[in-house]
């Protein structure tokens, strides 16, 4: 079972995938739509994960 800080790592990878995709010239809007809809997904999967993982240690401390 993968842990908060495996789908963290991952996500980040998939985040700065996508940001390199991004500013290629001559991509149409379309395409660069769908990237960005999917960076906003993935940021949003990752601070989920980010304040999950921040519970997590937070209820092991009690």
């Amino acid at each position: 079972m993968q842990t908060l800080e495996d789908h963290i790592l991952h996500l980040e990878g998939l985040l700065e995938h996508l940001k390199q995709q991004l500013p290629a010239v001559g991509r149409p809007t379309a395409e660069r739509d769908r990237i960005e809809r999917k960076r906003h997904i993935v940021k949003l999967a990752l601070s989920y994960c980010r304040a999950a993982l921040d519970l997590e240690k937070r209820l092991a401390d009690l």
